[in-house]
């Protein structure tokens, strides 16, 4: 953190509350299901080597939300150039990921 309270960027996580934000608003299914594009989805959004016969612990749901929101995170880090608080890195995040 810098003397100011924010997080130096290109190196910033999701927090727990960020996660939980994205739990809320995309919910969770575990059974396989087709989203709004017509593409095989599980967990929180999953749908890498998704199968429309899949279905899923609560646990790999979690897990595969950590996978998919690694891939965010890298995104954000790389593409904002100003250093951001806890919450606005999260909403970023959050948003990309939404967005897909």
């Amino acid at each position: 953190m810098t003397e100011h309270g924010e997080n130096n960027m290109n190196d910033m996580e999701i927090s727990q509350e960020g996660l939980a934000l994205i739990k809320k608003f995309e919910g969770c299914e575990l059974k396989a299901y087709k989203c709004a594009a017509d593409v095989p989805t599980i967990g929180y959004g999953s749908t890498s080597g998704v199968s429309m016969d899949m279905e899923i612990s609560q646990q790999r749901a979690d897990a595969l939300l950590l996978e998919d929101v690694a891939v965010f995170e890298e995104e954000v880090n790389k593409s904002v150039e100003v250093d951001l608080e806890q919450n606005q890195f999260d909403a970023l995040v959050a948003w990309t990921f939404n967005l897909g």
